[in-house]
């Protein structure tokens, strides 16, 4: 049912921690360390750095700084209130972290044309969000015409991203924006499997701990697209997950004639290919997509076309390219990320390869 609180249109902004050192502990260990100064504005105005920080003592401070939410907080719990809010903006996306240590009445609104959706790192204890019980697991989108309402549990600790729908809608073939844009106009919980929660959460955590470090990695043109394709793309999978799979009605043939297609596409293209980009190509939805790779090859194709791009970085590094652009060119934006995978899969570190035929 949706959320109604009377609130009038409002302008936007959200939140995200520079570090996150322990994903998915208590809120109690995950204050923020460092102190970035930015712009709160959809797009950044030139020269701003990028990452802001906030921390609050009152509850209505705390409400001030998310004003363009139009939100209000009344405090439920007792002891003195505290919290902290960050913010970041990339190109087109804002990413935010919220740590709240007081049970909190929240509404807010959104205007129609933006999509906000939250992923709870730390959740405990009795909540509700638009009348639906909240047990940490789900999605929180806080985006649609009549607004949000949420009863937050003490400790709250939430991340979010917020972006233009059409960006998000571009991502879905024609039957699945059907299905799916009347619920983008709603506030909700949205249940998704493990793993679609799980990526998400991961993601923005590799995003987080790579601006602590390198606050403007995403000055890198090659970077920020990898970087913005790469949440687009699981943001889709997760709002698709549980939609109709119309490929059970495919044959065996013409799904492994796919899989085929997907493999010659790979290979033609002479950079990264996106999920997205592999429906628009064979004009195929991503369920189709995704179940005629777990039943072609037992994998998710996600997981497919990431091993295609850690053997491509490989070859790079074989022929001589730096481990930083053979990263790059091949769509991997957090470098440390690529090393683990890259030792996962290949069984040596990506300095290792160069250094084995450095002298090739």
């Amino acid at each position: 049912m949706p959320c109604n609180n009377a609130a009038s249109p409002v302008y936007w902004r959200c939140f995200i921690m520079p570090k996150l050192a322990v994903p998915f502990a208590s809120p109690a260990v995950m204050a923020p360390d460092v102190g970035y100064v930015a712009s709160a504005a959809f797009m950044p105005k030139p020269r701003l750095p990028l990452v802001q920080t906030i921390a609050t003592v009152d509850v209505d401070e705390q409400a001030a700084l998310l004003s363009g939410w139009n939100q209000t907080y009344n405090q439920l719990s007792a002891g003195r209130f505290s919290g902290h809010l960050t913010n970041a903006s990339v190109d087109g996306f804002l990413i935010f972290r919220e740590v709240t240590a007081n049970s909190l009445h929240q509404i807010g609104v959104l205007p129609e044309d933006l999509f906000a959706i939250g992923v709870p790192l730390y959740l405990q204890g009795a909540a509700t969000f638009c009348g639906q019980s909240c047990n940490g697991s789900q999605l929180h989108i806080f985006s649609g015409k009549d607004g949000f309402e949420f009863h937050s549990p003490s400790g709250l600790d939430i991340v979010g991203i917020v972006f233009a729908k059409e960006m998000l809608l571009r991502s879905f073939s024609e039957g699945e924006r059907e299905r799916l844009e009347p619920n983008l106009s709603r506030a909700h919980l949205h249940d998704s499997s493990t793993s679609c929660v799980l990526r998400l959460r991961t993601v923005v955590a590799a995003a987080l701990a790579a601006l602590h470090q390198t606050p403007d990695i995403f000055a890198s043109p090659d970077l920020l697209v990898a970087f913005k394709k790469e949440l687009a793309d699981i943001i889709a999978d997760v709002l698709t997950d549980d939609l109709p799979n119309e490929a059970v009605f495919l044959s065996s043939e013409r799904r492994l004639q796919i899989v085929r297609d997907v493999r010659v596409t790979l290979r033609d293209n002479e950079v990264p290919v996106t999920v997205e980009d592999l429906c628009r190509i064979l004009r195929i939805s991503r369920r189709t997509l995704q179940y005629c790779f777990q039943e072609a090859i037992g994998m998710k194709p996600v997981q497919y076309m990431r091993a295609i791009r850690l053997n491509g970085a490989r070859r790079e590094l074989k022929h001589g390219l730096s481990v930083t652009d053979a990263a790059t060119k091949w769509g991997f934006w957090h470098f440390g990320r690529f090393a683990q995978d890259y030792k996962a899969l290949f069984g040596e570190s990506p300095s290792a390869t160069k250094q084995q035929h450095q002298f090739g």
